[in-house]
């Protein structure tokens, strides 16, 4: 039996993908302007239409990892409430959701392929799973209990960290096509969290800490050497990359979202949240959204790091 939530993903998805083919492969169609040749007609592209809500808007219980779909809506990762969710990035409704049915477990963080796959990480059981572009829901690798922080590299390979106590905290890279085991990149990394790759090829991520003693780390993908780039955060819990390289990182205690100079290791405040836990974050074209741990709740704030307001997730 096909869940109501998971055919309108489908539907959302395939549409999505006939217009991403539709627009070609010239990197200026996507803001849809003309290329300055003197065409009589400039060439244009629409984003396709996001799909309608589905009939359960009960929100999550709490908002975790999130990835920007770029095409108007978010993937939030709901831990506590065992739900993969796809939102209305407007509007805060829910469009597909997906859970313990579809085989998800207590999901943490979330990352979009280029093909718009959906790979998530199961915390509870430490599942790499993937939700295809046809709405299904595959395992891809299993790795130890405690996985939590995933990205994709720009070539399109899979990292995920396990963020649990040292020495059993560790850094995998996982084959897409589930062929071969994870590799082992390291362990023992600093209880690393959301982490992201930045334009150098080294992944950054937030190492544990409270009170000033959180980190932000750089690791090489290859030998799995780290680096502490600075410390000072309180509780540091996500890195990301601008388009323009800056490197971001969010922290939860007390929330705060930093700039940072890799070369210097300077931080300069970006954005206050007022949410009290964040828990993550996504640049989007217009800024930043943040997520709150404990609340179905996305925090929206301006390039400048000027407040814009709160989404929240469904409705009750």
């Amino acid at each position: 039996m096909v869940r109501i939530g998971k055919a309108l993903a489908v539907i959302g998805v395939v549409a999505l993908a006939l217009a991403a083919c539709d627009s070609g492969s010239d990197s200026g169609s996507e803001s849809g302007g003309s290329d300055g040749g003197g065409d009589e007609a400039a060439t244009t592209t629409t984003t396709a239409p996001l799909p309608p809500p589905i009939d359960d808007q009960t929100p999550p219980v709490g908002a975790n990892g999130i990835a920007d779909a770029g095409d108007g809506s978010f993937w939030v990762a709901d831990l506590a409430g065992g739900e993969l969710l796809r939102v209305d990035a407007t509007s805060g409704a829910i469009l597909a959701r997906f859970g313990e049915a579809d085989g998800l477990s207590a999901p943490d963080d979330v990352a979009i392929a280029d093909d718009g796959s959906v790979y998530y990480t199961g915390l509870n059981d430490g599942v790499v799973g993937r939700v295809t572009t046809e709405g299904d829901v595959e395992v891809v690798a299993e790795v130890p209990v405690g996985v939590n922080p995933i990205t994709l590299t720009d070539d399109g390979r899979l990292f995920v960290g396990l963020e649990v106590d040292a020495p059993a905290d560790a850094i995998y890279e996982i084959d897409l096509t589930g062929d071969t085991e994870p590799r082992l990149v390291g362990e023992d990394m600093g209880r690393l969290n959301a982490f992201d790759v930045g334009p150098d090829g080294f992944l950054y991520g937030p190492g544990f800490g409270l009170e000033g003693a959180g980190t932000l780390v750089r690791v090489d993908l290859e030998t799995g050497e780290t680096e502490e780039i600075t410390d000072g955060f309180g509780y540091s819990v996500s890195v990301r990359f601008g388009e323009d390289g800056t490197a971001y990182v969010a922290q939860t205690a007390p929330p705060k979202l930093w700039s940072v100079d890799l070369e210097t290791g300077e931080m300069t405040e970006v954005a206050t949240p007022s949410i009290p836990l964040v828990d993550n974050f996504a640049i989007t074209d217009d800024g930043f959204a943040l997520t709150a741990f404990n609340a179905p709740t996305i925090e929206l704030f301006g390039p400048d790091g000027t407040s814009e307001g709160q989404i929240t997730i469904g409705s009750p």
